[in-house]
């Protein structure tokens, strides 16, 4: 009888330990890659938590070998009261060929710094042309029955954990 009871408070703990495991594993994890070819640029982020009303632009930089793209809150954006997981897809016209850094930076409300994302190797083949193009997923990331983006070849980033649910 002694022998049940201690075996049932093991499993008991064990299953608490379990939970809080779970609990403490982030729902999706941001991953950010980029893919050149055909003289463009195309820069994906997979997992982006953003405001749920929030409509994401961007802008791009190129100073020197640095290539700076960032996330901007739109002038069409609004505030609601959850947060949502994107996928985006940004795409522009190749810089001259070379070796560049490509930085990605977070969308932030005006006035704030935005904290980097991600920093990856590019090596440009080619130059193209051709204007920025941005795709934001719906809330939630892309339905099912949307072909995936392809997956990253190479290098990738990942970002630190910004909030459990």
């Amino acid at each position: 009888m002694a022998g049940r009871w201690v075996m049932r408070k093991l499993l008991v703990g064990w299953a608490a330990v379990a939970l809080l495991l779970v609990a403490a594993t982030p729902c999706v994890a941001e991953l950010v890659w980029v893919e050149v070819g055909g003289g463009m640029v195309g820069v994906y982020h997979m997992g982006a938590e953003y405001n749920c009303c929030w409509v994401i632009e961007a802008e791009v930089e190129t100073a020197g070998q640095v290539i700076d793209l960032y996330e901007l809150r739109g002038e069409a954006s609004e505030e609601c009261d959850c947060i949502c997981i994107f996928d985006l897809r940004f795409a522009f016209a190749a810089p001259p060929p070379g070796q560049y850094l490509l930085r990605v930076w977070r969308a932030v409300y005006e006035g704030q710094e935005p904290p980097l994302i991600a920093e990856l190797p590019l090596e440009i083949p080619a130059a193209g042309a051709g204007a920025l193009q941005v795709l934001q997923s719906p809330c939630g990331g892309w339905v099912t029955g949307v072909p995936d983006p392809p997956t990253p070849v190479g290098a990738s980033s990942f970002s630190a954990i910004r909030a459990l649910y």
